[in-house]
């Protein structure tokens, strides 16, 4: 089953902690993932996979990103469908927000 996600990597190109937007998209695609795209400096990352279990790939990514940067870093995967609802269920008036202006906060675990 085809999916899309989001990849978004935690404190990265701060400090010492940097990663090229096009070496990411690289190492994506590298673990064969495709449609790669990255957002800015961001640290976050689209891509299309096969795989169902977001933690799975989440895993997958940040043990790469270790082996390439040698730097731990974090990565929490979300599928477009939950990202869909996430959009839907705001409470605020999307439409006459500037995108800048709305942010959304993902935690990896409840606690």
């Amino acid at each position: 089953m085809t999916a899309r996600y989001a990849a978004l990597l935690a404190a990265v190109n701060v400090g010492k902690r940097r990663i090229a937007m096009a070496d990411l998209r690289e190492l994506l695609s590298g673990l064969g993932y495709w449609d790669v795209q990255t957002y800015l400096a961001s640290g976050n990352a689209v891509f299309s996979a096969d795989d169902d279990d977001e933690d799975a790939i989440a895993a997958t990514i940040s043990a790469a990103l270790k082996d390439r940067f040698g730097f731990e870093v974090p990565c929490l995967v979300r599928g477009n469908t939950y990202l869909n609802a996430v959009l839907t269920a705001c409470p605020f008036p999307a439409d006459d927000i500037a995108g800048a202006h709305l942010h959304a906060v993902f935690y990896s675990a409840a606690d």
